[in-house]
């Protein structure tokens, strides 16, 4: 059997729920995410802050959120994923 896991992007199966998941902010008006929609979308830059310790999980999936919202966006880790954080 052919495996298609180095030819099929990872994104392909993720792509639609991460879509959806952002019609069902966008769609409802939610404030959080009226700021990214729009004519009127500006340049703008963001931290998260870690306000407890624990371990840094989910930055590929946050980028490609990002991406998905706009492909020229620029996506810079601070920290490795898997690396241990403390606050702030």
């Amino acid at each position: 059997m052919l495996d298609l896991s180095s030819v099929i992007p990872p994104w392909i199966g993720l792509d639609p729920l991460l879509q959806s998941w952002l019609l069902e902010d966008i769609g409802r008006g939610d404030r959080t995410t009226s700021a990214l929609k729009g004519p009127e979308m500006m340049v703008a830059r963001g931290e998260w802050v870690a306000k407890a310790p624990g371990t840094i999980a989910g930055l590929p999936v946050a980028e490609r959120v990002f991406q998905l919202l706009d492909r020229d966006v620029r996506f810079e880790a601070m920290v490795a994923e898997g690396d241990q954080c403390s606050p702030g």
